[in-house]
Formats: structure tokens, C-alpha cells, sequence
């Protein structure tokens, strides 16, 4: 798979508390140009500028040895294929 999306829906979820600070993140769903719909975070933009539409690509976050989560960030200008 080419790990191009775009957002399909999205909320922002927000954990007060949870760390020393307040824990906002994307929770998102995007579908793949595949054809395959996912739920994942959006990083790498600031809250305001997620838009419905907007066009993604996924980056794996690496969270311990053996696991590393997909995630996805804004799409540049040269990765556009749609």
C-alpha cells in the first residue's frame, strides 16, 4: 500500500490530566487511495488547520522494540498523487 489518504472524519480528543499537563490529540478516519477506511491519530498540524479532504500520508511511530503504530501527517507537495 502507498500509505496515501485522505481524512475522512475527525475529532480532536481531549485527556485532562492524564500527564502533567493536558493530552489533546487527532483521532481520525482516513481512507487509503486503496479503498481501505482506518482509524488513526493525525500529527505533525495544528488542530485548526484539519480539514475534511485534507490529503495525508502515514509515518510509523515507534512505541516500543517490537511495536510501531501507524500514524499520519499532512501530505507535501510532492507526495500529491490525487
Amino acid at each position: 500500500m502507498s500509505g496515501d489518504a485522505t481524512i475522512y472524519s475527525f475529532t480532536i480528543v481531549n485527556q485532562p490530566g492524564v500527564t502533567d499537563g493536558d493530552e489533546s490529540y487527532v483521532l481520525a478516519l482516513v481512507d487509503l487511495v486503496e479503498g481501505v477506511r482506518m482509524m488513526t491519530h493525525i500529527d505533525g498540524i495544528e488542530f485548526d488547520q484539519i480539514t475534511i479532504g485534507l490529503p495525508v500520508q502515514v509515518r510509523f511511530e515507534k512505541i516500543s522494540e517490537d511495536i510501531a503504530l501507524p500514524i499520519f501527517v499532512p501530505r507535501g507537495p510532492e507526495r500529491s498523487s490525487e
